[in-house]
């Protein structure tokens, strides 16, 4: 194997070259295109009315001084969406999960939309927003994910028959022989809590339909891949009549700029009115409502050492809570399945992975989504070893790194 000097001169152009970003310029002159400054002919805005309940059934929409406001284009709701379009795509097979850009029948998280608005300007829209009247019927809920595995705890999608949407546990290796032979043993609980991220633009998007060339035009702040294939998939129009600019700047992301019920939404009003439509999530929109969400995930973590301080063998059991909504979250629990030992040397691991509904807001992928909280679990299991020995110190450190490296794989595992 060849060894590469990390010293002296260089004929690499971009691997430890310091560049400088070709996009600062159009930035620091106010001249960056984002979401907020497409502008199309006739163009739309859309304004939602959301749910103040965790789970309520939606008994009436009435929408009559709204529509009578000057200004007023349409008024949708989800039964009307339902009706017409597929559900959104689910990340592992849930038929009974039918989750849909609005409320349809039912709500499930605070924050959930139920209508969409659709005026000649943003504040138009916001103020026919508020003179519609919606009944509900108030149901029980759950939010503890603990609680929601419970059989007789409310379900979150009846449809689907539990609140479990996802359980599968993987062996790799003896791990109970390893756990009957090694001398020292722990055990412990981690909570991974949800973050939300907070990038400084909100997720915006701007559909279009032309009705000559039978295209779905779409300028979004998006960063996600298949991104034209959701769209497609739930309006139920071929993927070749999406096209999607990539051209627009992207203020901010950190993994969770994804907005495909944004998009389809848009979609959707865009090709039933005939003109274009911008919806742009407002700070609390973005924040309850939207896909900001991250990990939300209990760990039980067991492990076995030697005398020496090697980890033999684990097992994690882990429950996510993907909220209200499923998207992409039960997947994240797959992740760490291709590097469940980090890059530790472990000779056996038991995975057990739990994705539970609950009703909260739904979350998504956020940046580095899935193996991080099982990072955290595993080098939390390092240094809680230390104060089971009695390993208080200062000399600690010394004795902690050594356990790491003397567990670490062999470099050549990773061809390095």
């Amino acid at each position: 194997m060849t060894e590469l000097s990390m010293t002296g001169p260089s004929n690499r152009r971009f691997v430890s070259v310091k560049r400088r970003p070709k996009e600062d310029g159009r930035f620091i002159s106010g001249s960056g295109r984002f979401v907020g400054d497409i502008k199309r002919p006739g163009m739309l805005h859309i304004a939602l009315v959301t749910s103040p309940y965790p789970a309520a059934r939606i008994l009436s929409i009435e929408t009559g001084a709204a529509l009578a406001l000057p200004g007023v284009v349409a008024i949708l709701d989800g039964a009307a969406l339902a009706a017409v379009s597929n559900p959104l795509a689910n990340a592992v097979h849930t038929p009974g999960v039918r989750c849909y850009s609005l409320a349809n029948e039912v709500v499930r998280y605070v924050g959930e939309w139920v209508v969409a608005v659709v005026a000649e300007t943003r504040t138009l829209a916001e103020d026919a927003a508020e003179l519609i009247e919606i009944d509900y019927e108030a149901l029980p809920f759950v939010v503890d994910a603990e609680e929601a595995l419970d059989p007789t705890a409310p379900p979150v999608h009846a449809a689907h028959g539990s609140n479990v949407l996802y359980h599968r546990t993987f062996t790799w290796g003896p791990v109970a022989e390893d756990f009957a032979s090694q001398p020292n043993q722990l055990s412990f609980d981690l909570r991974w809590g949800r973050s939300a991220p907070i990038p400084v633009e909100t997720f915006g998007v701007v559909a279009e339909w032309d009705a000559g060339a039978e295209i779905l035009e779409v300028w979004a702040s998006i960063q996600m891949p298949s991104y034209g294939e959701q769209i497609s998939g739930a309006l139920g129009i071929p993927f070749n009549q999406v096209r999607a600019h990539y051209d627009v700047d992207v203020g901010g992301s950190y993994g969770v700029k994804r907005g495909i019920k944004h998009t389809v939404l848009a979609g959707f009003l865009a090709r039933k009115l005939g003109r274009a439509v911008r919806l742009v999530e407002d700070r609390l929109e973005n924040m309850v409502g939207g896909d900001m969400h991250g990990p939300d995930r209990e760990f039980r973590v067991a492990v076995a050492f030697d005398d020496q301080g090697l980890v033999r063998s684990m097992k994690l059991r882990v429950r996510e809570d993907v909220g209200g909504h499923t998207g992409r979250a039960p997947f994240q629990l797959g992740k760490p399945v291709s590097a469940i030992v980090g890059a530790y040397q472990i000779n056996s691991v038991e995975y057990e992975a739990i994705a539970v509904s609950t009703n909260k807001t739904g979350q998504t992928a956020v940046r580095g989504f899935g193996m991080s909280p099982t990072n955290v679990a595993i080098e939390t299991a390092i240094d809680k070893w230390r104060v089971n020995w009695g390993c208080r110190g200062w000399w600690c450190a010394s004795v902690i790194s050594s356990a790491r490296i003397s567990s670490l794989s062999d470099p050549q595992r990773f061809g390095i």
